[in-house]
C-alpha cells in the first residue's frame, strides 16, 4: 500500500520541509527533540494543517492544497498512537477499544463491534482485563490498549509517537517486542518517530534522519547507520566519536580533534568535513579482519606490504587510556592519542578477557571501511 507526503509549514524557528514514501513497510523517523517529528504526524493525521503539500494514501488524496483538498481526521484512515495514548478514563478496556468503532464514521452492529474488539483484545494480549479502567492498568497494558483501539478501525497508516517514552525501562524491552509482533501482523503502513535510535533500529525497516525540519538522510535502516552521510544524522545515529577532517590526499584524511593521519580504500570525495568512527568498530588484532593468511597492510607506516585486492587497510592507533566508564555490561575505554585534543571512545564488553587501566599505552588496530565519512 503506498503512502506519499510532500508537505510544508512554517514553524517558530526553522521551516517543517518533508517529502516521505513509503509501501507497506515500518518506517522510522530519528530526529531530536523539538526538530518537528510529532508536528509532522499531526499534519498527516489531519490534527494540523501544512501550508502547502500533498499527502496521498493507496492513490487516496488526504491534503492537497492547490486543489483545496483536507479531509478531516475521521476519514483519512489513519490511526495515531499519542506519547500519553489518550485512553478515556472513564471507559473500560473493552469501551475504550470499542470507541471508534461507534463513534467513527463507519456504522457497525453490536456483534460486528463485540467480534472486532475480541479480536484486538487477543492480538494485544489484553484477555481478562475487559472491564478494567486505565487507571489500574499498567504502562505496558495502557499502551496495547490504545493499540487495540487505534487497530480496531482497521487504518491503512499507523503512526506510533515516541511509543516507549512513558515506559519504565525495565518494560520497554517487553513492549518492543510485542509491539514487532503487532507490526507484523499488520499489512498496512507504520510510522514510528522516535529519539531512540535503539527503538528504530529493533523495529523499523527503512529510516530517515531529521533535523530542524528535514530530512537529512533517508534509506534502508542497516545502510543509514553503516554510512549516516552527515555528520548530524552519525551524531543522531548514536557514534560516539566525531572529529573535523581536512583531506590530505586522494586516499588519506587528516582526523584533527585525535591528530591522527587516517588511510582508507577509496577516493576521498572533497566536501568531506568530517570522519565518524562508532565506539565499537576498534580491535585489539589486525588479523581477524583479514581472512588472506598473508602479509596486510597496516597505516600508517607500520608495514610497507600492500593489502590482498578486496581486503581493506587496517590503521593502527596508539594512544594512553585517559580515563575508564563502567555501565553495567560495558567498559568504555578513552584512548588518548599523541598530540590529541579530545579522546577516542571505545566500547568492550565484560566478558572480553583482556583489561586495562588509566595511563596504560595501548595499539589499537582500525579497518578504512568502518571509517564514515561525512559532510557538515
Amino acid at each position: 500500500m503506498s503512502f506519499e507526503v510532500r508537505i510544508k509549514k512554517q514553524l517558530n524557528h526553522f521551516m517543517l520541509d518533508l517529502d516521505l514514501s513509503s509501501d507497506g513497510n515500518c518506517t522510522g523517523i530519528l530526529g531530536e527533540s523539538g526538530c518537528g517529528k510529532s508536528m509532522f504526524l499531526k499534519c498527516i493525521a489531519g490534527i494540523e494543517r501544512p501550508d502547502s503539500g500533498r499527502i496521498v494514501l493507496d492513490g487516496r488524496v488526504l491534503f492537497d492544497s492547490e486543489k483545496k483538498i483536507d479531509l478531516p481526521p475521521q476519514k483519512r484512515g489513519v490511526g495515531y498512537l499519542f506519547q500519553n495514548y489518550a485512553l478515556f478514563p472513564s471507559m473500560t478496556v473493552y469501551d475504550n477499544i470499542a470507541a471508534g468503532l461507534r463513534y467513527g464514521g463507519h456504522r457497525y452492529t453490536n456483534q460486528e463491534i463485540d467480534a472486532i474488539v475480541k479480536r484486538e483484545i487477543a492480538r494485544c494480549r489484553l484477555e481478562g482485563l475487559e472491564n478494567v479502567y486505565p487507571s489500574r492498568l499498567s504502562g505496558g497494558q495502557q499502551q496495547r490498549t490504545a493499540l487495540a483501539r487505534m487497530l480496531a478501525v482497521e487504518p491503512a497508516v499507523i503512526m506510533l509517537d515516541e511509543p516507549f517514552s512513558a515506559l519504565d525501562s525495565h518494560l520497554k524491552e517487553a513492549m518492543q517486542n510485542e509491539i514487532l509482533e503487532i507490526i507484523r501482523s499488520y499489512s498496512g503502513n507504520t510510522l514510528i518517530v522516535s529519539h531512540s535510535r535503539d527503538e528504530l533500529y529493533r523495529l523499523c525497516d527503512t529510516c530517515y534522519v531529521m533535523h530542524m525540519g528535514r530530512f537529512i538522510r533517508r534509506g534502508p535502516i542497516k545502510e543509514v547507520f553503516r554510512d549516516p552521510g552527515r555528520l548530524q544524522a552519525s551524531i543522531l545515529t548514536g557514534c560516539k566519536n566525531n572529529s573535523p577532517a581536512k583531506r590530505i590526499g586522494s586516499r588519506q584524511i587528516m582526523a584533527g580533534d585525535w591528530n591522527l593521519t587516517l588511510e582508507l580504500d577509496q577516493e576521498i570525495p572533497e566536501d568531506i568535513t568530517h570522519v565518524g568512527i562508532r565506539a565499537h568498530y576498534f580491535h585489539l588484532d589486525p588479523r581477524p579482519f583479514n581472512p588472506y593468511q598473508g602479509d596486510y597492510q597496516c597505516s600508517p607506516g607500520t608495514s610497507d606490504k600492500a593489502a590482498p585486492a578486496g581486503h581493506p587497510i587496517v590503521n593502527t592507533i596508539e594512544g594512553t587510556v585517559s580515563r575508564i566508564s563502567e555501565s553495567p555490561f560495558e567498559l568504555d575505554y578513552y584512548i588518548l592519542p599523541e598530540g590529541a585534543s579530545r579522546p577516542l571512545q571505545w566500547k568492550r564488553s565484560k566478558t572480553d578477557d583482556r583489561f586495562f587501566q588509566v595511563g596504560q599505552q595501548i595499539t589499537l588496530y582500525l579497518l578504512s571501511s568502518d571509517i564514515m565519512l561525512l559532510r557538515e
